[in-house]
């Protein structure tokens, strides 16, 4: 019987022995896993705030962007007034006809000049009349003058020729044939 009790005792020792190190074994391999997944939960954690002060940073930027756009915006609404739409551009050679008659200026021939297809790309198309007038250097001048200063349109002079109708000298108020073209440009969207 002291064998089976001694014996017993070393049973009872040994498990208690087992048990520990089992239960160590345990313990430690659970604060492994937990450390390893705070370790990771701290990585992601500082990531996160990396993002949201990137975020915060953008969101700053924000009403400078705005702005900017803004201006972007009222300057581009502002040009595009002064682009007439297709259907405006009769009554703009119209507009321009009725300012050469007070300048004295007379417009005889006024036609449409077909300046091909606009550039791939491009947003806006030219719009070219030919025209052919009579008028004095001075009348001509303030014409072309009122006309591209006054006009609320874009419009622009090209291609100007002016031939005196008589040779050598001109004396003042003296008729000049003056052929022009006048240009505008419209965007394709109208």
């Amino acid at each position: 019987m002291a064998l089976f009790t001694e014996w017993s005792e070393r049973i009872k020792l040994i498990t208690s022995i087992v048990v520990a190190v089992v239960v160590n074994i345990v313990i430690g391999v659970f604060l492994y896993l937990a450390v390893k997944k705070h370790n990771e939960l701290q990585r992601e954690l500082t990531s996160l705030q990396k993002e949201v002060e990137a975020l915060r940073e953008k969101a700053n930027q924000l009403p400078a962007k705005k702005e900017v756009r803004r201006r972007v915006e009222a300057e581009n609404a502002d040009i595009l007034k002064k682009l007439p739409p297709q259907s405006e551009i009769p009554l703009l050679m119209d507009r321009i006809s009725e300012v050469a008659s007070q300048a004295p200026v007379q417009l005889k021939d006024v036609r449409k000049v077909t300046g091909g297809p606009p550039p791939i790309g491009a947003a806006y198309v030219k719009e070219l009349w030919g025209t052919s007038i009579e008028a004095n250097f001075h009348s001509l001048v303030k014409f072309i003058n009122h006309v591209e200063e006054n006009f609320d349109r874009f419009i622009a002079f090209e291609d100007l020729t002016i031939a005196s109708r008589q040779g050598g000298l001109v004396p003042h108020g003296t008729g000049h044939d003056v052929r022009v073209n006048v240009a505008t440009y419209r965007y394709l969207q109208q």
